[in-house]
């Protein structure tokens, strides 16, 4: 096992010594010298991964592999200025994750939420990051993936387990979601936010009305005093008008 830990540590510090060595030879005009020792260094700390895959490997050591290689690439990246590498950092990072919580003897079936949430914050990053380089449609589709992917997670033990905390996570997330939304004046965070949020208190009542028939009758009653207390509102302040002109204002949003 020691070995292959060695591997990755002697690779990954190669690839350091070659990057600082490139930005050296950079600062004295040596662009000819400069170029392969930068290419070299990016390649070394993937090397061990490659080996890991050939001759397998215990959880520990791969998760050690995954996190040198993240490492190296975010300081890489810091570096050079250079996209790829962030993204490709992103990735082992969450792979590590993975690796991480199998340690810990977590199944994907049985905690889905803990393995795909951070994809789902990786793939918003990854918007945010394009954001000059792709258009605002393509911007938000991406988003629209990320949120899902997170909201969904969520959602998953609350079908599963009915997890009244897995309820409350989801509830939380989604009213994050439409602050966001807010404060940063985009529809995507605001529109997918307030959807979960209206799902996720109604699949809740659902849930309760059918175990507990008292409950039913309880939510159609509060329902039917909500609906009364809004018309007679609206025909004294005009409730509608001020919402369609609050909609009209976030479709001039991002």
């Amino acid at each position: 096992r020691w070995p292959i830990a060695a591997d990755a540590a002697v690779l990954t510090l190669l690839g350091y010594l070659d990057l600082g060595l490139a930005e050296l030879l950079d600062r004295y005009n040596l662009k000819v010298y400069a170029r392969p020792a930068r290419f070299t260094s990016l390649i070394l700390p993937v090397l061990p991964l490659i080996q890991l895959i050939w001759i397998g490997g215990t959880n520990e050591v791969a998760l050690f592999h995954l996190l040198a290689a993240a490492t190296f690439y975010s300081v890489a990246c810091g570096q050079m200025r250079w996209k790829p590498l962030g993204y490709a950092a992103a990735v082992f990072y969450n792979a590590a994750l993975w690796v991480l919580w199998s340690l810990f003897g977590w199944q994907l079936s049985d905690h889905f939420q803990f393995f795909m949430v951070p994809v789902g914050f990786s793939t918003i990053l990854f918007a945010e990051v394009q954001r000059g380089e792709l258009g605002r449609s393509t911007v938000n589709s991406i988003r629209s993936a990320g949120l899902l992917i997170i909201y969904a997670s969520l959602a998953v033990p609350i079908w599963q387990f009915a997890s009244f905390g897995a309820w409350l996570a989801l509830l939380v997330a989604s009213l994050v979601g439409i602050f966001l939304g807010i404060g940063l004046r985009l529809q995507t965070f605001l529109w997918l936010g307030l959807a979960t949020f209206v799902l996720d208190v109604v699949y809740e009542m659902g849930r309760i009305s059918l175990d507990h028939a008292m409950a039913k009758w309880a939510i159609m009653l509060a329902l039917g005093l909500s609906l009364v207390l809004f018309v007679a509102l609206n025909e004294k302040k005009r409730i509608v008008d001020t919402m369609r002109f609050y909609y009209d204002q976030t479709r001039l949003w991002e």
